[in-house]
């Protein structure tokens, strides 16, 4: 049984809606929602990152992501994994949820993810100057 809060394990290529979707037995209108969903996840994630970059979701039995949350959108953030890769959060499994535009730490134990502000040693040292 699916639900919004489980990500499969897939290769981002294979991203689809049915990360969205509450079942296996999902009415149109909630493929319909599943599909405008993941258009706004790609819509950020090309935006901030280009047209060739990938979204994929997080895995939140055990994955730790780090990097600058980039949007969000009903209920999910987008965070940027690397030049090319963005990850997709709901924020109904974190503690504390981010803001757009904080660069954050997440990790999953269990389905739950705990989110810590990130900042680089570099950066934390010049500030300390």
């Amino acid at each position: 049984h699916r639900d919004l809060h489980s990500f499969p394990t897939r290769r981002s290529s294979d991203l689809d809606a049915s990360i969205f979707l509450p079942s296996r037995s999902a009415s149109p209108d909630h493929i319909t929602n599943a599909e405008n969903l993941l258009d706004a996840a790609r819509a950020i994630t090309a935006k901030t990152l280009g047209e060739s970059a990938r979204t994929v979701g997080a895995l939140v039995n055990a994955g730790t992501y780090r990097g600058l949350i980039i949007g969000e959108f009903e209920g999910y953030l987008v965070q940027r994994q690397s030049p090319g890769l963005a990850v997709l959060h709901h924020k109904s499994l974190l503690d504390p949820q981010p803001e757009v535009g904080q660069t954050f730490s997440i990790t999953y134990s269990n389905g739950k993810g705990v989110a810590r502000e990130f900042r680089e040693r570099a950066k934390a040292n010049e500030l300390a100057r």
